[in-house]
């Protein structure tokens, strides 16, 4: 324990920032010596005439998060950089001109001057928006792939829960509260930071957020040891937008659809001296209809009764809020000190009814049963980032962070229930009933971590790290009977549950290149332990785990065109509060829910191998197989209680899965006018259960797939068209029916660009008819869930803002950042 002390205590966290694109060359220099002196100028490329102020940033690898060194031009436009190590990317910045990005590949040289570098001058003052839209949908990186979502005309005006639908790989399950990554759990972080949350709270806290924010998604299968072991699939980063420019600059955007629905937003930007300042809000509204027709059968009823032909209606509205401000405070040249707020506000109304006939097993009918229920949530999140970062000499970086949230979380579910005979006249029976849940769950997490980065040779780095992560709530449960058809002594139930939880990890990290092989290998220690307390239970759960995971990374580039690279990981799922949770729902009449107090982690295994090669510049193809085992997984299966003398749906820690597949990716661009992304994958799961008795699905091949084009039809108009669709699969007792939609989205752009205007169809095709099954010892439901989704949306955002001024721009030359 004392190295762990000593780590926490030195290590940070890298915050990442996006890079804006310009335009991209390669210059090879020969030289004789290490020492570099870089040295240029920058002129505009109409006038001749010198640039000054502008900036020069220098990269080790285009894709890293921070500028090893920067510059800026004096009045006659020239610069210098002192750097040692090759090759290197320098990028040339200037408001009000299109950005420059150049490869430099050295032989071993001093003294390298770049020449002159003439900018382009652009009219719009906003064009950071339009060269960043130049990205590609789709792109490759260390650990996974790239998401690009700025140039996104569906995704417009939504909230990100919205957006993820379109990550390829991606599944968003909003009915069961999931999320999942080529069919496992995926854990989510926002600017690299964790959101200590999952399920369906994880979901509402995304439903509260724009998408208008963010950047890009980057999807990790792999993930490097810096990052948490939790999350079997893998980590989907949600990089947001930054502004790098010098001035005060804002958007407001609104949009409205037949659903019924409706988002604002405003997003405030305020960068001058040494302080980058930003304020956002968003509201949402939205109204959705979800149809559900089951066939349920049930073989332990006491009356014989067998079968239930069932149908839904819910009609759901959900209301959000949510600010968010950061600031950013630049202490020095080498360091920056930043503070980020989040708050958001979830509110959702689901009324449910459901209308059930009961036959037995001659098939004659026996009875009808009526049921309304209706459901209040009530979520505030609330998220505060604190975070120090400082860049040394030779490339080394400290980052140190500290985290705190707070959640607040009350569901109030509310239903009653009466039996009819076949002339529709109430009749006494046992299923009558009528009560009331009261759930609250307040808890809270603190979270510190520290990061640091160490050039120890020629373009090799080590990393390490430690981190500290507590979770600590106290719930209240309520089950109460509302009228006097329930058995004495059932009248009302109450619980509590206190649960506190540590993780203490550290990691270690090389990484670097050599001859033409990159790698990235590390190895990361975490320590785990949990107590659960309940009033009802007369024991205190305790749990205390110590686990390594080590992961690799190793790609071999042929060329600049082809590389193939193989890479592998040992990741955990750990049971989330609400798997824990002992309390008992028995709302539905067929069966009853709770959680498993004795539930463990699990470890995943996973091995990738990629292929990709850029065929030109216009055409670019990815293709990875991989396999992954999981043994002592939970999943959530129906069994029968002896004690209840009932069916249950609960977590069990008695399955292994082992699956294998692979996906294709491809980036084609035709001529200026078309872009094509495309993505394909399969895979085969199989299942097995340690319980003889359970009865368990056969693992079959399934895909996904999607096509995302975008058409510029003419310099200001885009059209989007994104087509998905989701193969048959089973999972444990699960059966999952195909499902997919093709959606279009056309935008315009207006008033120099300032304006866009867009309107969104969903579901030209409508396969959204999804049917579920589960097929369990004692009980087996088929279901047809249609939820409405057809609709047209009509967008309008608005970008404004203010360059500082030259003689403003001054200033920076007392400012000490300025090397």
């Amino acid at each position: 324990m004392n190295v762990l002390k000593k780590l926490f205590l030195i290590v940070p966290y890298l915050l990442f920032f996006s890079l804006s694109h310009g335009s991209y060359h390669t210059i090879t220099i020969h030289a004789n010596d290490s020492t570099l002196l870089v040295t240029g100028k920058v002129v505009d490329s109409i006038t001749n005439q010198p640039i000054h102020l502008a900036a020069i940033y220098l990269w080790e690898h285009q894709t890293d998060n921070a500028p090893l060194k920067t510059a800026m031009t004096n009045k006659t436009g020239d610069y210098q950089l002192a750097y040692n190590r090759t090759p290197f990317y320098l990028k040339i910045s200037y408001m009000g001109f299109q950005p420059q990005t150049k490869r430099i590949e050295t032989m071993n040289g001093s003294n390298i001057d770049i020449g002159t570098i003439k900018l382009l001058k652009i009219d719009n003052k906003l064009e950071e928006v339009t060269v960043s839209s130049k990205r590609p949908t789709l792109e490759l990186i260390t650990g996974g792939y790239k998401f690009n979502a700025d140039n996104n005309v569906i995704g417009n005006s939504t909230n990100m829960a919205e957006l993820l639908k379109q990550v390829p790989g991606l599944t968003v399950n909003e009915l069961e509260g999931k999320l999942q990554l080529l069919g496992k759990g995926a854990a989510v972080l926002i600017n690299g930071r964790k959101v200590n949350m999952g399920g369906q709270d994880l979901l509402n806290y995304l439903k509260s957020l724009p998408s208008n924010d963010v950047l890009s998604i980057n999807v990790l299968t792999s993930p490097g040891a810096a990052y948490d072991s939790s999350g079997d699939g893998g980590i989907l980063d949600i990089r947001l937008k930054k502004n790098t420019n010098l001035g005060f600059f804002g958007s407001a955007s609104a949009s409205v659809s037949t659903l019924w629905g409706t988002d604002e937003s405003l997003n405030l930007n305020l960068k001058k001296n040494k302080f980058e300042i930003s304020l956002g809000y968003n509201f949402s509204y939205s109204e959705n209809q979800h149809k559900r027709n089951d066939l349920i059968k049930n073989y332990y009823l006491p009356d014989s009764s067998f079968l239930y032909k069932q149908e839904q209606v819910s009609h759901r509205s959900q209301r959000t809020h949510s600010i968010k401000t950061n600031t950013l405070y630049h202490v020095d040249s080498t360091s920056t000190l930043s503070l980020n707020y989040w708050y958001a506000y979830f509110y959702g109304k689901f009324p449910n009814e459901r209308d059930a006939a009961i036959y037995n097993r001659k098939d004659e009918f026996q009875r009808r049963i009526e049921q309304r229920d209706l459901i209040f949530l009530d979520n505030n999140f609330h998220i505060v980032d604190l975070i120090y970062d400082k860049n040394f000499e030779k490339k080394n970086k400290l980052s140190i962070g500290l985290n705190y949230s707070k959640y607040s979380n009350e569901n109030n579910t509310s239903f009653w229930r009466k039996a009819y005979n076949f002339s529709g006249i109430g009749i006494n029976s046992s299923e009558n009933n009528s009560r009331n849940f009261i759930t609250t769950r307040p808890y809270e997490i603190w979270t510190f971590n520290a990061d640091y980065k160490n050039s120890i040779g020629k373009d090799i780095d080590l990393k390490f790290g430690a981190k500290y992560n507590r979770a600590n709530t106290k719930s209240f449960f309520k089950n109460l009977a509302t009228n006097e058809n329930i058995v004495s002594g059932e009248e009302s139930k109450e619980d509590e549950v206190q649960y506190n939880e540590n993780i203490l990890a550290a990691y270690a990290a090389l990484d670097g290149k050599y001859k033409g092989i990159s790698f990235d290998v590390g190895l990361r220690l975490e320590s785990f332990d949990y107590t659960l307390r309940s009033i009802s239970m007369s024991e205190q759960i305790k749990n205390n785990y110590i686990n390594l995971f080590p992961n690799f990374y190793i790609r071999h580039d042929f060329d600049e065109k082809k590389s193939i690279s193989l890479s592998g990981n040992r990741r955990i799922e750990r049971p989330g509060y609400n798997m824990l949770n002992p309390f008992v729902v028995t709302n539905n009449p067929i069966y009853f829910t709770n959680g498993n107090i004795y539930l463990k982690p699990y470890f995943a295994n996973r091995l990738d191998l990629q292929y990709s090669h850029k065929l030109n510049d216009n055409h670019s193809i990815l293709l990875s197989l991989y396999g992954n085992s999981s043994n002592n997984m939970f999943a959530y299966v129906s069994r029968y209680n002896q004690e209840a003398a009932s069916p249950e749906f609960n977590y069990y820690n008695d399955y292994n899965q082992q699956q294998i597949g692979g996906y294709f990716m491809s980036q084609n661009k035709f001529g200026s006018k078309v872009n094509i992304s495309t993505y394909l994958s399969l895979q085969r799961p199989t299942f097995k259960s340690n319980n003889a008795e359970d009865i368990l699905l056969p693992g079959m091949l399934n895909f996904n797939g999607s096509i995302n084009t975008f058409i510029h039809i003419f310099p200001k108009t885009t059209i989007q068209i994104l087509g998905f669709y989701a193969s048959k699969r089973n999972s444990f007792q699960m059966k999952y029916g195909a499902t997919g939609y093709v959606t279009t989205g056309v935008q315009q752009k207006v008033l120099q660009d300032k304006l866009n205007i867009s309107l969104t169809i969903e579901d030209i095709f409508n396969l959204q008819n999804a049917p579920i099954s589960s097929l369990g010892n004692v009980i087996a439901i088929e279901s047809i869930n249609k939820l409405r989704s057809r609709y047209a949306k009509v967008s309008l955002s608005y970008n404004f803002g203010k360059t500082f001024s030259i003689k403003q721009a001054k200033k920076l030359e007392k400012d000490s950042r300025i090397d």
